[in-house]
């Protein structure tokens, strides 16, 4: 038994890897988009979406302003979508913790901010989609 544990006890440690504090943001960043995506599938309809609002951007020949009205429409739906999956993991974990703990508030909070980002983020593009399609009529 003695010399069963030798061989572990020889073994050189695993080297851990430092990285820089920037690069370890990307690495964890890229961890939380593949999570994010895994998690839950309104991923799908919201990527879905976002290529169809792009297709239909490039065909509208939108102008500078309204791409960056419209890429920061799909950022604020894609970002409250991440924080509601944040904080769903973090009430599983606390029910997981006490037991008697009711999170269902959060979760009503959570999806009411999904909610009133997408509804936000709709009615910004749609303005800037009906304004643009007005503008080609009138010519």
């Amino acid at each position: 038994p003695r010399d069963a544990l030798m061989p572990t006890l020889l073994e050189a440690p695993k080297p851990i890897r430092r990285r820089a504090p920037w690069r370890q943001r990307l690495v964890d960043a890229e961890r939380g988009f593949t999570t994010g995506f895994r998690a839950d599938s309104t991923w799908f309809g919201y990527l879905f979406v976002n290529v169809l609002l792009l297709a239909i951007g490039g065909v509208l020949d939108l102008g500078f302003y309204d791409w960056l009205l419209v890429g920061l429409a799909m950022t604020m739906v894609l970002s409250a979508e991440l924080m509601q999956q944040a904080l769903r993991a973090l009430a599983q974990a606390l029910e997981t913790e006490f037991p008697g703990l009711n999170t269902e508030r959060m979760h009503h909070l959570a999806t009411a901010a999904v909610l009133l980002a997408v509804s936000g983020g709709g009615v910004i593009v749609l303005i800037i989609y009906a304004l643009r399609i007005s503008a080609l009529f009138a010519d």
